[in-house]
């Protein structure tokens, strides 16, 4: 992820397991969501002031074996790389 980093996306600080691929980091969002085990660190109208914890869990399993913060005010700016790569992948 630090070379995302430097291409301009948002920092995700993975606090367990690893991700290698953004692929991987979608993979999990994308689990975590459906499951609801995204949570938000306060109820502030200002997302800069918003840390959200994302959790995956394997099936059938309560702890998560891989999870990551990120400043909700960075969900905008991920939403919106992540778009213009698909756009640039698929022509």
């Amino acid at each position: 992820m630090d070379k995302l980093a430097k291409e301009g996306w948002p920092r995700i600080e993975v606090t367990k397991d690893t991700h290698e691929t953004l692929y991987d980091f979608v993979r999990h969002l994308r689990n975590a969501a459906a499951h609801g085990r995204i949570t938000f660190s306060s109820d502030s109208a200002d997302p800069r002031q918003v840390t959200m914890q994302i959790d995956d869990c394997k099936p059938h399993e309560k702890t998560p074996y891989w999870s990551a913060r990120m400043k909700a005010s960075d969900l905008r700016q991920l939403c919106f790389k992540f778009i213009a790569l698909v756009e640039r992948t698929t022509g």
